[in-house]
Order: C-alpha cells, then sequence, then structure tokens
C-alpha cells in the first residue's frame, strides 16, 4: 500500500474513532421520546422522557431548562445520552412550555412552586427506579432552580450538572436590545415585555438563535413582574451555594463567550459551592447554551458523558426523604 493510501486509512480510521468519542449513542438504536405528566403537589406537571429501551439503563437525569424555555429544548441531549442508559426527563416550569400553550392568557411564572414540584416528582422517579442514581442537569435559570432545589433537600439528587449559573447580566451586549424591551414594556404599562430581541444572542450558533426565535413554545414575552421574579430566583444561587450538601458532586460547565450572563459571575458561584466533589469546565469560544440546543457542541457532551461515567464508577444512588421547600 502507498504511502498516501495509508495515511488516508489512518486518517478514516481515527476520524471514525474521534466521532464515537464525540457523539457518543450517535450510531445506537431509535431513542422513543414520550410526552408525559409527572405528580405534582397540587397538579400534574407537563414533562417528556426519552429513553433507549435496548439498553440497559444505568441513570435517570432530570432536564431543567432557562428563563424562556421549556422541556422540549432537551431533545438533542436527551437523544445522545439515551443510547449510553440515562433515562432522560425534563419538565415544564410553571408558566413556561405546556403551561403557556394550554393557558388563554400568559400564565405567571411560578419558580419557587415549581421548586416544590421537583420534591414528589424525584421522589416518585427514585421509588420506582430505586436502584438507579438520579442527577439533574440544569442550564441558566434551570441551574438556580437545581441549586434551590438541592440546597433544601440535600439528598433529592445524587448529583448537579450546572450550565451557565450564573447572576450577572452581560449588560455590553444588550444596550440596543434593552432599549427596545423598555419601549415595549411602556406601551403595556409593563403587562408585556417583548424579549425577543435579546433572544437572538443566545447561543453562538446562529442557528440554534433562529431555531429558537422560531419556537411556538418559547415564552418571548413576559410581565415586568415576570422579569423581576426571574432575575431574583437566579441571585438566590449565591446564597444556597455555600449551603449544598459537601459530598454532592457537581459539575460546573461554562462558555466563555457567553452574551446573557458574564463568565466570571458563574466563576464566582463555583467558588461559593458547598460541595467538596466540584469540578468546572470551561469553553473559550461558546455562549450561553450548552445543553439545550439542537446543535451541541462534541466537547459539552463528551464532558458530560465522561462525568455521569465517573458517578456511575464512584457513588451508588442516596435514599431520599426530602421535604418541600418552604417546610412543608
Amino acid at each position: 500500500m502507498s504511502t498516501n493510501r495509508t495515511l488516508r486509512a489512518a486518517a478514516v480510521t481515527l476520524s471514525a474513532i474521534f466521532s464515537i468519542m464525540f457523539n457518543p449513542g450517535q450510531a445506537q438504536a431509535k431513542v422513543d421520546k414520550q410526552v408525559l405528566k409527572l405528580d405534582g403537589v397540587k397538579t400534574s406537571v407537563p414533562g417528556l422522557k426519552w429513553q433507549d429501551t435496548s439498553v440497559t439503563a444505568k441513570a435517570i437525569v432530570l432536564g431543567l431548562h432557562g428563563g424562556v424555555q421549556h422541556a422540549g429544548n432537551f431533545e438533542e441531549l436527551a437523544e445522545k445520552l439515551a443510547p449510553e442508559g440515562v433515562i432522560f426527563y425534563a419538565i415544564d416550569f410553571r408558566g413556561h412550555g405546556v403551561w403557556l400553550q394550554e393557558s388563554e392568557k400568559r400564565p405567571a411564572v411560578n419558580y419557587d412552586e415549581t421548586a416544590r414540584d421537583l420534591v414528589p416528582i424525584v421522589t416518585e422517579l427514585r421509588a420506582k427506579n430505586p436502584m438507579l442514581p438520579i442527577y439533574c442537569v440544569g442550564e441558566s435559570l434551570g441551574a438556580a432552580m437545581a441549586i434551590k432545589s438541592s440546597a433544601t433537600n440535600p439528598k433529592l439528587f445524587d448529583g448537579l450538572i450546572l450550565a451557565s449559573a450564573g447572576a450577572g447580566p452581560a449588560t455590553k451586549y444588550h444596550v440596543g436590545a434593552t432599549f427596545k424591551s423598555i419601549g415595549s414594556g411602556i406601551k403595556t404599562f409593563g403587562r408585556t415585555v417583548d424579549i425577543l430581541p435579546h433572544i437572538g444572542d443566545m447561543s453562538d450558533d446562529k442557528r440554534s438563535n433562529e431555531q429558537t426565535l422560531h419556537d411556538p413554545l418559547i415564552r418571548s414575552k413576559q410581565s415586568l413582574k415576570d422579569l423581576l421574579v426571574s432575575v431574583n430566583f437566579l441571585r438566590t444561587s449565591h446564597n444556597l451555594a455555600p449551603k449544598l450538601d459537601k459530598d454532592l458532586p457537581i459539575l460546573v460547565l461554562q462558555g466563555e463567550d457567553d452574551h446573557i450572563i458574564q463568565p466570571e459571575s458563574t466563576k464566582s458561584l463555583f467558588k461559593k459551592l458547598g460541595s467538596k466533589k466540584k469540578s468546572i469546565a470551561t469553553f473559550p469560544k461558546f455562549g450561553h447554551l450548552l445543553v439545550t440546543n439542537s446543535y451541541l457542541k462534541p466537547e459539552v457532551i463528551k464532558t458530560m458523558a465522561d462525568w455521569l461515567t465517573e458517578q456511575e464508577k464512584s457513588s451508588a444512588p442516596v435514599a431520599t426523604t426530602a421535604k418541600r421547600p418552604g417546610g412543608t
């Protein structure tokens, strides 16, 4: 065989190995998605489930979306992880996704109530799957949700993945968009603020931004009150971070080109996390959306898959006697 043919053959082999390593489950069996209602505190909570029944289940992952998103935004990530034995669930926060679609009027957001919903939901999942660890992956406001629920209920999850978890806004990228949003709010006396001008900068991938802008389940209009509730909820993370269990495994993911929150804000939060089993992975050229879009980066997927594998080798699921946030 000539030298050129040998090099080409080696390149093809290395390419195949690279593809397998950075795209777990790519060539596996079809993943089935189910639309389901998970039991909540007062009413059922809209959710989605992805599972590859052709493989042995190794873990459960519960996805918590960002402040304008919905459960369906985890589809690409879920389909990547399901063939690796991950049963992936995602829920719609109150006021988002199906809650928004099924209401004649735009419902108010209620993140505290969603945090309370997580306790019976996770308790039910654990009761049905007692031998499987349950991890939580939250992005942006979803990361704040994961921190709040875990600080109140130390044994609720077996580990957390927190993506874009900071609370400090990257205001320098949104001067023009802010004026547009303020203008829309003034016209309606704060009842409706159009945040579409900000959404177009959520990802470093233009395809992802276009997809988000045209997603009918995105909460693109919010009241001034809703926005203040979201901001205040995000800020709770820094106060609650030190209260997290010292033995809770935590992986933090942050893009250094985040145009929504300041990367330094996430790094500051990381230092405050009470866990002694924490690690952080930063990505120099990546934006805000790391786990909730259809154009996921191989580096992010591999980092998550490696972390989950590490947890599988080093830990076992914990039994929980969780209480609802608020003490009830």
